[in-house]
Formats: structure tokens, C-alpha cells, sequence
């Protein structure tokens, strides 16, 4: 989970995020990280490729999520980017605010990885 872009913020252990992420069958390639929220390379998450990214922050109107990854240096070579396994459509509120709302954003993140990964998703 992309929480800002620059710097590029994730939900490290520790977070609720990636307790969401676990209940919604997806794997946090941040999980291991300290604190909560930490603050990450761009090179670090290139070296980890994940195979689903998910922003958690709204894009100016007319941006494309997809785009704006891929111009990015190196991300081109991740395996979200190539697959377009990319999730920009869930409202942050839902998963950012530990509230009642979060159980619909975890449902929305739940369907898009399953739409995504049919099997369990790689990482």
C-alpha cells in the first residue's frame, strides 16, 4: 500500500493497514518494517516488486495511477506495473480511518485482489 508518494509512505507492521491487507488475502511486503508508517526507497520496492500496489491517496482529476507508476524510475520492471494490478478506486477514508467503514474498504480491497489473483497472491 502506497499511503503518499513522496516521500513514499507503507503500512509497516505494527499498523492496521496490514492487518487489512492479511484479512483481505493479500501480503504486506512491508510487513516486516518498523515504524507503522515508514517512510520507503523507491529502490527498496522495485528490489521487492510486488504484485499488487494499492494508493491510498486521491490523484488530481484526469491522472492516471498506472501512468504516474510507470514514470516513475524503475518501476516499469515491477510486476503490478506490468500486470496493471494497480488499485487507485477504493476512497482512502475507507481504509485509512479504523472505523466501521474500514470493514467496506477491506471488502472492496478483498475483491480486488481476488479479481486480481484468483489463487493466493504472490507478494
Amino acid at each position: 500500500m502506497e499511503i503518499w508518494r513522496d516521500p513514499v509512505t507503507t503500512a509497516g507492521a505494527d499498523s492496521f493497514l496490514d492487518d487489512l491487507i492479511t484479512v483481505s488475502g493479500g501480503i504486506n511486503i512491508a510487513h516486516e518494517l518498523h515504524p507503522a508508517y515508514p517512510h520507503v526507497a523507491p529502490e527498496w520496492i522495485v528490489h521487492e516488486d510486488p504484485a499488487a500496489i494499492v494508493l491510498l491517496y486521491m490523484l488530481e482529476k484526469g491522472r492516471d495511477a498506472a501512468a504516474d507508476l510507470k514514470s516513475r524510475t524503475g518501476w516499469d520492471t515491477i510486476s503490478a506495473v506490468k500486470t496493471g494490478a494497480i488499485c487507485a478506486n477504493i476512497p482512502p477514508d475507507l481504509l485509512l480511518r479504523s472505523g466501521p467503514r474500514c470493514l467496506e474498504g477491506t471488502e472492496k480491497l478483498a475483491n480486488f485482489l481476488a479479481t486480481k489473483f484468483p489463487a493466493p497472491p504472490p507478494k
